[in-house]
């Protein structure tokens, strides 16, 4: 920019430019001096001595035009001042130009619109002070001039100038441009355009040149186009009133019918509040049946006791009885029978201890109480819980399910079925009850406080991988079994009621069950949760405990 301007100021000194050439060249001045950046014209003002050279040629030129046009550049000059940080007042700046605009010469007036033209596409907020600037009745005020309403004067019109004052008819067209520019650029411009609107549709009436008739239509129609989007907005407004007002209104229907829910939650909660008494007693008797059912079971097992101290008894009574006859050989035989009815008697008692006890081992335990599972959710994003079921989100993410309630004493035996998690990570296990499963983790981040079953059939807690458990699939029920009555504290792991090798001893004195899924959109239900009579693990062939806290091998 500032060598375009060096090179406009250069080219004005030059003796030989004809008074076309410099007029050529002041122009190009005008444009660069309403576009140019302020900070440029700090260096321009002082360097270049523009001020003095364009001063200089107004006084000595006879020209009016090239006088006219060097009194346009130094009042944008002085607008922009030599000091950066100086405020522009556009309506100094635009005050020449449009005074150029409305000048009866068509080059100057085609000097100003342009040079108007390229102002409002570089800065749209000169748009706002031409309108400021009243462009819309000035140019009213020069289209009556040019048009007067009478039917004699619109008779003699030919696009000349004379002394009403009106312009030539490349003027005219010059300012229409610039006000169409200014009504296409902003339309909240509509409400400064009734004066002019009144004077184009008056003169459209007209027998107007073809040039000054359309670009009037063109105008018209943008101006009623804008008062059409005026009313729309105006409407939309209206809509919207009204469509807040029923907002309201169906905002105080929804307060009152809250009120109403909240009325009866609180009667809802009053009746949960004596249901929870209810089964609180119910609890209270049901924890009198276990207890019942916990004596009968040590009445059972000192039975049982009892038996295989009998039968130890009695096989050394044989022991003895056998060794009797074999050193007396020679007894008669009446002594024999009398041994032999002895056996007899002693082997009956010996087979009806047995029994007794095969058929303590083989009875399936009592179910004492059932348990009602509760779901423990980091955050709701978890996945969905249906009664006994919990479904994992539509996601691929790890999702660690802990179940309360906290299991301290007794037998308890658990039962889960997987569903939709085929050909993906699943697991269950037990973990401390100190032991908190976040959002999106796996159990094996706490390696220490949990037992892990995977669906491979490895056993995992410090020590990862621990082979010999059957594997799982979707559909096979999965149980897991503590029994807090014996010492050390055991679990053992079921799959169909098949006991599996590996299980852990030295428990937690306190633990959770936990259940794990990842594959979106699978699920696991808890068949069944509940304390039982005894336990289910009899041990099995190459039975292995393994012991909590330590590393296996």
């Amino acid at each position: 920019m500032l060598s375009q301007i060096q090179y406009q100021i250069e080219h004005l000194k030059l003796p030989q430019n004809s008074e076309n050439e410099k007029i050529d060249a002041l122009i190009q001045l005008i444009n660069l001096t309403v576009n140019s950046d302020i900070n440029d014209w700090n260096g321009v003002a002082t360097t270049y001595q523009i001020v003095n050279d364009i001063s200089e040629m107004m006084i000595n030129t006879s020209n009016q035009n090239i006088s006219i046009l060097c009194s346009t550049i130094l009042e944008i000059i002085q607008q922009h001042g030599t000091e950066a940080e100086e405020k522009i007042d556009s309506k100094i700046i635009l005050s020449p130009l449009i005074s150029l605009l409305f000048n009866k010469d068509d080059n100057l007036s085609e000097i100003g619109k342009r040079s108007l033209l390229k102002a409002i596409d570089k800065n749209a907020e000169i748009i706002h002070e031409l309108v400021e600037f009243n462009l819309f009745d000035q140019a009213s005020e020069q289209l009556n001039i040019s048009f007067p309403p009478s039917e004699q004067a619109e008779s003699q019109y030919h696009c000349t100038s004379s002394s009403n004052g009106s312009v030539e008819q490349k003027v005219l067209l010059n300012i229409l441009e610039v006000v169409d520019k200014v009504i296409h650029a902003n339309i909240y411009t509509i409400q400064n355009t009734k004066r002019i609107k009144n004077s184009i549709e008056r003169i459209a009436q007209q027998n107007l040149p073809i040039q000054i008739s359309t670009i009037i239509k063109y105008i018209l129609s943008s101006l009623d186009d804008q008062n059409q989007d005026q009313d729309n907005e105006i409407l939309d407004e209206r809509t919207k009133i009204c469509e807040l007002e029923k907002k309201v209104q169906q905002s105080e229907e929804r307060v009152q019918i809250a009120q109403l829910k909240q009325k009866q939650a609180e009667e809802s909660q009053i009746r949960a509040t004596e249901k929870a008494q209810l089964a609180e007693q119910d609890k209270s008797i049901e924890k009198q049946r276990a207890d019942s059912a916990e004596q009968e079971i040590e009445k059972e097992k000192n039975r049982a006791d009892s038996s295989q101290a009998l039968i130890s008894c009695l096989s050394e009574q044989i022991a003895r009885l056998s060794a009797q006859l074999a050193l007396k050989g020679s007894s008669s035989t009446e002594t024999s029978s009398g041994q032999s009815q002895s056996q007899s008697s002693s082997n009956l008692l010996i087979q009806k201890s047995k029994t007794k006890q095969v058929n303590i081992f083989n009875r399936k335990p009592s179910v004492i109480s059932l348990i009602t599972p509760i779901f423990i959710l980091s955050k709701a994003s978890q996945g969905k819980v249906k009664k006994n079921r919990f479904i994992h989100p539509n996601e691929f993410a790890n999702c660690t399910i802990a179940l309360d309630p906290v299991i301290r004493d007794g037998i308890v035996y658990i039962e889960i079925v997987f569903d939709n998690a085929e050909g993906y990570a699943k697991a269950i296990g037990i973990a401390d009850s100190s032991c908190q499963f976040a959002a999106d983790t796996g159990a094996s981040q706490h390696k220490q406080q949990t037992v892990r079953y995977y669906w491979s059939g490895d056993l995992d807690h410090i020590t990862d991988e621990l082979k010999g458990n059957q594997g799982y699939k979707d559909g096979h029920r999965i149980g897991a079994e503590v029994d807090m009555t014996i010492v050390p504290r055991r679990v053992t792991f079921f799959v169909n009621d098949i006991e599996q090798t590996n299980h852990v001893i030295g428990i937690p004195e306190a633990i959770r069950f936990w259940a794990f899924i990842f594959k979106t959109s699978s699920s696991f239900t808890v068949n069944k949760f509940e304390r039982l009579e005894f336990s289910l693990a009899k041990g099995v062939v190459g039975s292995k405990a393994s012991e909590w806290g330590k590393k296996w091998k």
